[in-house]
């Protein structure tokens, strides 16, 4: 069984696994035991809050919205939950929104990993954002981050006719300042129907080069 295998039928106890730990059938420690045992398969993603910016018709957590802070778990059960598995081997944190600089949670969490980097930790971190928001807090966004990832549509005609009129030059302005400061800047795009006619994926390609390097 290769690793890609191995990782979906590890995947498919994640479910149950979450459903026994929230009816506390299973405690903090089983978890662990869990993630220690296949950490070779595993990062950490952390939905650090529940709003976004945009208004994505798509978007899979469009029903998910909810902007008092008070009831998020607390960023403190994240931090400490992240200290553990770290000490386990897991090497990757991902924080993945909704948006994450929408609210000062994901920032709170950014520093938190930064103090750990440099006390001598070793992992990697990054982040997962649309782009829009990200000249905003540029400022503290830690040196010791290891990549920003801005999620783009497509081609400015494309992404804006989900996303909104403006978003495509807003997420590409920034992902040329983020990569000025010398940041590590990802695109994700999903290879989707409306990626049409032939040549738009590799016009696409092109254009983020030119503008955004």
């Amino acid at each position: 069984m290769d690793i890609l295998e191995k990782k979906i039928e590890v995947n498919s106890f994640l479910p149950k696994l979450a459903l026994s730990y929230l009816r506390q059938e299973i405690g903090f420690a089983d978890l662990m035991d869990f993630f220690s045992h296949y950490r070779h398969l595993y990062s950490v993603g952390i939905d650090s809050n529940a709003i976004c910016n945009l208004q994505c018709g798509y978007c899979y957590l469009d029903k998910y919205v909810l902007k008092k802070g008070s009831q998020y778990t607390p960023i403190e059960a994240y931090t400490n939950a992240v200290d553990q598995l770290l000490t386990v081997g897991t090497d990757l944190v991902a924080i993945v929104g909704k948006e994450p600089f929408a609210d000062s949670r994901a920032l709170s969490l950014l520093q938190h990993f930064d103090k750990l980097k440099n006390n001598g930790m070793s992992f990697r971190y990054g982040l997962v954002t649309n782009g829009v928001l990200v000249d905003r807090h540029i400022d503290q966004i830690p040196a010791t981050i290891n990549y920003i990832d801005i999620s783009l549509d497509g081609p400015q005609e494309i992404n804006d006719a989900a996303r909104g009129s403006g978003v495509y030059a807003k997420a590409t302005k920034n992902a040329r300042i983020l990569s000025d400061r010398g940041f590590e800047v990802w695109i994700s795009s999903v290879l989707h129907h409306g990626m049409q006619p032939p040549g738009t994926v590799s016009r696409f390609v092109k254009e983020l080069v030119r503008n955004s390097g």
